[in-house]
């Protein structure tokens, strides 16, 4: 077992995600320490707005953004921008006729949106413009710079909350930082990359690009919608069964403990996608890569599990009484902390050998799954809901895991 970690710990992967996870140190301390200051200006109740309102960006903006910053990493060098141009603008302007659409929708999240129109409209785009620009770095071999993409934008989200809490707190200038952050993370990505940029990308080829790229935009982004939903359903039925403040606490929970480990995973999902282009047909080869990616973050996602677990009762006295409940969501959060971060690979590998179809069938059983879990069992409390649909993704985690490993020939 030692020289199976061994051999991994020292293996091409490990090195190459070592050069981001360096930086994106910096950026996991920023999100989680300034979690503690924040929560000093902001009330439980602008938490729990905000944490509906990203669960809704996740789930509107990702979907329509149509995953099209795979086709980033998937371009020649040569095309790799006109890429990236297209897809966020094409990702912006599905947001903003989305947005259009809610006007005359009667459903409560399109209600929200209404409610917040002109902002949801810059957060999306920020969101695409975020995660498309992300790719870029990875595709020209300049990791690098999606580590300080990634500490500019924790950073300067808590910077604009900051001033904004110091002055007027409340849920505007929280959301306010979390728009301005994406910008900031976007345009460090791009800093380098400016001068590759023409204006023909914008005027030229739309139906052939539309076309070559058609399999993201009828599968990707369907099964982008269902993982999303998949991942941030509880928030609705904790707002619906409980109240906007357990909403607060919960998403001050994922916070502390999901925003670092989403840079990780997101690291080892892009380092690990690089990977998969250089393999590319030799099965073989990425079917031991896998292996060892997966050996990886369940390593990683298990030692990280056991000490957010052993450390959350330190979190009481630097939160304050009145966020009491959010350490006891820590605790309920750990199982869907492990299947984040053990599924990132997975879910990338699936993305970059386009088994679409696989991967919304899958995350339509298991959205189906959580649905009737959280609308049919009788929790006794906020905390058991969140534990049980900590322990399906789990489950289902695992399970895909295995089905995957069965595929590769």
């Amino acid at each position: 077992m030692s020289k199976s970690i061994h051999t991994i710990m020292n293996s091409k992967f490990v090195k190459r995600s070592k050069v981001i996870l360096s930086g994106t140190i910096i950026a996991q301390a920023i999100t989680f320490l300034t979690s503690f200051i924040i929560t000093a200006f902001y009330s439980p109740e602008n938490l729990g707005l905000l944490g509906t309102l990203t669960a809704l960006i996740s789930i509107v903006a990702g979907s329509l953004c149509f995953r099209l910053d795979v086709a980033v990493i998937q371009a020649s060098d040569e095309d790799a921008m006109e890429v990236f141009t297209k897809s966020t603008l094409l990702g912006g302007l599905a947001c903003f006729i989305f947005s259009l659409l809610c006007l005359f929708l009667p459903w409560d999240f399109a209600q929200k949106i209404n409610s917040f129109f002109v902002p949801f409209l810059l957060w999306s785009f920020g969101y695409c413009l975020f995660f498309n620009s992300k790719q870029l770095p990875f595709k020209f071999n300049e990791i690098e710079i999606a580590a300080r993409g990634g500490i500019g934008r924790s950073l300067f989200t808590f910077i604009f909350q900051l001033v904004g809490g110091l002055l007027n707190p409340n849920f505007f200038t929280l959301l306010q930082g979390r728009i301005y952050g994406d910008y900031v993370g976007g345009i460090i990505h791009l800093k380098n990359y400016f001068a590759k940029f023409r204006l023909e990308y914008i005027r030229d080829d739309w139906g052939k690009f539309i076309k070559n790229h058609s399999s993201f935009i009828l599968f990707a982004s369907p099964h982008h919608l269902c993982l999303s939903l998949s991942n941030n359903i509880i928030i609705f039925y904790l707002e619906r069964y409980y109240s906007l403040t357990t909403v607060g606490f919960y998403a001050l929970a994922q916070r502390l403990i999901m925003a670092p480990i989403e840079i990780i995973g997101s690291t080892i999902a892009n380092v690990t996608m690089q990977r998969f282009g250089e393999l590319k047909e030799n099965n073989n080869e990425i079917k031991i890569f896998y292996l060892k990616v997966i050996f990886f973050s369940l390593f990683i996602s298990s030692l990280s599990g056991l000490l957010i677990w052993l450390t959350s009762g330190y979190f009481i006295p630097l939160l304050g009484d009145k966020w009491r409940e959010s350490t006891n969501m820590v605790i309920a959060l750990v199982p869907f902390f492990i299947s984040y971060l053990f599924n990132m690979p997975t879910t990338n590998f699936l993305r970059f050998i386009n088994k679409s179809k696989f991967q919304l069938t899958f995350e339509l059983v298991e959205l189906a799954f959580k649905i009737g879990l959280l609308s049919f069992f009788p929790f006794d409390s906020a905390y058991s809901m969140v534990k049980a649909f900590g322990i399906a993704s789990c489950v289902f985690s695992f399970l895909k895991t295995a089905i995957v490993y069965k595929l590769i020939k």
